[in-house]
């Protein structure tokens, strides 16, 4: 990566000068996150920020949840899950946590590189590490790391036509790839707001670059045409069936409106028990989430207006940007926005508040992973166009200073309140390590989220074969990889084991046993019957029955 006087485009923009950077500076900045990320790790072990990942890991590896493994990840391409499946478990290190820890950390280093070579100095550079890499190092999440990584391949893009660079013309295509074969949603989301910043026409007249966009247009058709294949098996039959159908339920928030409308419930034989079961994971019952009656129930739904709930939900989407959790890097993002005003960053803004609203119109307002890189974005978008030049020498360099130290001191704040996050959530993952030592290694069923996934499955928590076998009540519960379809294979489904003798161990929220026990009565005319096993501090396992 290399740069030297860089000119900014238009007539508002006259060219300044910023440090010049060399290949051996670009590479000590990526080094340089590297090792701050594994510095970071090895003070303060990272939590997952959600199970999502948690269950990729599984899957990539074949263990706990997973009962082999397999490169078909579901939330990420199966390029990534090939990569990731690759890395095997080293030391029982899953690989997964290494793919985690090359994202965050190449990504963290391009953006510190952009940070220097834009001419925020050290100060700006600290305040990007703080920004951008303290919670993404503590708290990883997929769809976040993805975001870092098309952030990152922007700027590179960005930066192009100042150097000329193929190299950094190539890295930022790859950034650009990886982002896509991480998280495609958040990849494509974030690259639709940074459209207005990145110098398209100049990118489009340059040979190189339409070379590299061809290239890059070609791998990223190439791997979802791939991706789509793989889920065409007949062992993915079940799950593609189901898949779509209950994330109405699950994910797009159609549950409570369906409550609001019983007629619509008994005219396909559900109960508001029934939805309740079904917008809380229990898969168990085919019958009970026959895909066909699913869809035919949401499609009924869907011909009586809810216009007051989406616009409702829309705006919950654009308001989240008020979310605490949010408030620093919403801060940073009206810093820059304050100090570098243009009209392409205006558009960037208006094009995030309509993905956002959009995203909230469908049914899901407020997932905070998604406004994370999108944040970041907007907040280093004015160092992607040179926007810190202006004809005055002088107040290009002020207002660099200022962002700079504004950034750093922004991030001071966000650190020390994810600092204060890890701390409270950190002994909590201990004493759930330490009571999972004596959890049985017969197979348990779980349901949804009653398991302490992101405290057991630790990034840097070493994983064997011998650890608990779990049959989950989710998302995978119809994944060919699953050891819910391989205990089904056995006859040992939960449904059969729940109506025999043997009964069900059982990990489940005490709401959740309460559905249970009228899901017994509704549909099989009998009596939920349980007999508690162990109590653990985040929940309760127990032996149950539907007893005639």
């Amino acid at each position: 990566m290399t740069g030297g006087t860089l000119a900014g485009s238009g007539s508002a923009q006259a060219s300044i000068v910023t440090p010049r950077t060399t290949p051996q500076q670009a590479a000590a900045f990526l080094l340089s996150s590297l090792l701050f990320v594994a510095l970071l790790w090895s003070v303060f072990p990272p939590r997952w920020d959600t199970n999502d990942d948690v269950a990729m890991a599984m899957v990539a590896h074949g263990f706990g949840g997973a009962d082999h493994p397999s490169a078909q990840l579901v939330f990420s391409n199966i390029a990534w899950g090939t990569l990731v499946s690759a890395l095997g478990m080293p030391g029982g290190l899953p690989g997964y946590t290494l793919a985690t820890f090359a994202t965050v950390g190449l990504a963290g280093g391009v953006l510190l590189w952009a940070a220097w070579a834009a001419g925020l100095g050290l100060r700006g550079v600290i305040g990007v590490a703080g920004l951008f890499l303290v919670r993404a190092t503590l708290f990883p999440q997929f769809t976040v790391g993805a975001g870092l990584l098309v952030v990152a391949g922007c700027a590179c893009l960005a930066w192009y036509p100042r150097t000329r660079s193929p190299a950094l013309l190539a890295f930022g295509a790859a950034l650009v790839f990886g982002s896509f074969i991480v998280r495609r949603e958040e990849c494509l989301l974030v690259l639709a707001a940074l459209v207005p910043i990145l110098p398209s026409r100049t990118l489009v007249r340059d040979g190189r670059a339409r070379v590299a966009g061809a290239l890059l247009l070609a791998a990223l058709a190439g791997v979802t045409a791939w991706d789509a294949a793989s889920y065409r098996q007949p062992a993915w039959e079940r799950f593609n069936d189901l898949n779509p159908a209950r994330a109405a339920f699950t994910d797009y928030g159609r549950s409570e409106l369906l409550k609001a409308r019983p007629e619509i419930l008994a005219r396909h034989g559900l109960s508001l028990n029934d939805v309740d079961l079904i917008r809380g994971w229990f898969f168990a019952d085919p019958v009970l989430v026959e895909p066909n009656r699913l869809r035919e129930v949401v499609r009924e739904l869907g011909e009586v207006p809810h216009l007051k709930e989406d616009l409702g939900n829309a705006w919950q989407a654009v308001a989240t940007l008020g979310h605490p959790d949010l408030a620093w890097l919403l801060y940073a993002a009206l810093l820059s926005a304050l100090l570098f005003p243009s009209w392409r960053l205006a558009a960037a803004w208006a094009l995030c508040l309509l993905g956002l609203a959009a995203i909230g119109y469908a049914g899901r307002p407020g997932v905070l992973r998604i406004y994370v890189p999108l944040l970041g974005a907007l907040a280093f978008a004015p160092f992607m166009r040179q926007a810190v030049a202006t004809r005055a020498p002088w107040a290009g360099r002020f207002r660099r200073w200022m962002a700079g130290a504004g950034l750093a001191v922004i991030a001071a704040f966000h650190a020390h309140d994810v600092h204060e996050q890890w701390a409270r959530m950190a002994p909590l993952a201990i004493e759930a390590r330490q009571e999972l030592a004596d959890f049985p290694r017969e197979t348990v069923v779980v349901w949804g989220d009653a398991f302490p996934f992101e405290e057991a499955y630790a990034p840097l928590v070493r994983q064997g074969q011998d650890g608990p076998r779990l049959y989950g009540l989710g998302t995978f519960t119809y994944a060919p990889f699953g050891v819910s379809v391989a205990e089904a294979a056995r006859g040992r489904d939960m449904l059969s084991l729940l109506k025999g003798d043997e009964g069900v161990l059982l990990l489940a929220r005490d709401r959740d046993i309460d559905r249970l026990a009228i899901y017994c009565v509704e549909h099989h005319h009998r009596r939920l019957e349980t007999q508690s096993v162990r109590t653990y501090s985040f929940g309760r396992l127990r032996r149950v029955w539907c007893r005639a």
